[in-house]
């Protein structure tokens, strides 16, 4: 399984010139897409359990940079719920300032690099070696993660798109 995620997402960032390594293609497209939807999805995500949790009403629209509203939020989480006040402390340091934020989206593009490049050794290991590994599922289940967030992004791209007499490619959304 490991190896079939891998070849689609090698496959979906594999390019026409045999100049250019597939690998280095894929994590530069691929950490900027991440870099791209990482504090989008964080935000939705926190937002859906503000709300889950009777914190916010759904017309309520979060302004994560105003400091004094997000305490505001912070203090109506009941104390239960210790890791979600946490998580959203945390979102509000980040969102607070642009070099802040910046920090925040960097770091993750730097740990989404990082773990490429671990799962390309491993992929190698296995391919190159034949290596037996045991205990990869948690790395298989991150890799089925990357294809299914690729091709999701992927999809939805070129769905929003209108028809124009221009051909739409691939590059185009990388």
């Amino acid at each position: 399984t490991f190896i079939n995620y891998w070849i689609g997402l090698e496959f979906l960032f594999s390019s026409p010139s045999s100049k250019q390594s597939t690998f280095m293609r894929l994590v530069e497209c691929f950490v900027t897409i991440s870099k791209c939807c990482y504090v989008k999805r964080n935000l939705e995500y926190l937002r859906a359990k503000l709300l889950y949790h009777n914190v916010i009403d759904e017309s309520d629209s979060i302004s994560w940079q105003d400091s004094s509203y997000m305490d505001d939020i912070i203090s109506k989480i009941p104390d239960h719920l210790v890791c979600l006040k946490y998580q959203v402390m945390m979102m509000k340091s980040h969102c607070h300032s642009k070099d802040s934020l910046k920090s925040y989206v960097n770091t993750h593009a730097k740990n989404v690099t990082f773990h490429l490049y671990r799962i390309y050794r491993l992929r190698n290991e296995l391919i190159h070696e034949a290596a037996i590994k045991q205990d990869i599922e948690s790395i298989t289940s991150d890799l089925r993660y990357y294809l299914v967030f690729i091709m999701n992004q992927s999809i939805s791209y070129f769905a929003n798109r209108e028809e124009t007499e221009c051909k739409i490619e691939v590059d185009d959304f990388y």
